[in-house]
């Protein structure tokens, strides 16, 4: 999570539950990705102070982003670059070390 300003806590929560989140990112696993994405997407909508959520798969190249201001439509990126709020994200460095590409498995043997 990431705020954008002064975090706010839950009381006796402090540095446990923040309560006004400006981006919230969930990797996917296998084994949570429907309950990721049934249940906690949808509450993290709510949420008044968020702007942009994301998800990153762990089991292929691919992050998916919902953004308030485009009405929490998804977008899709598997190569390239997608941005979050100011910050330029290069999909393939993310993944860089997770899917080596055959050529560089080619190399390595």
């Amino acid at each position: 999570m990431v705020c954008c300003g002064q975090a706010e806590f839950l009381e006796g929560k402090e540095n446990l539950v923040l309560l006004n989140p400006t981006i919230i990112g969930e990797v996917l696993s296998p084994s949570t990705a429907k309950y990721d994405r049934e249940n906690k997407l949808p509450c993290y909508l709510t949420i008044p102070s968020v702007e942009i959520v994301f998800l990153a798969h762990q089991d292929e190249q691919k992050i998916e982003i919902y953004r308030k201001k485009n009405g929490w439509e998804p977008e899709i990126y598997t190569t390239g670059f997608c941005n979050l709020m100011d910050c330029e994200v290069d999909i393939e460095r993310v993944y860089r070390n997770l899917f080596p590409k055959k050529d560089e498995i080619a190399d390595a043997k």
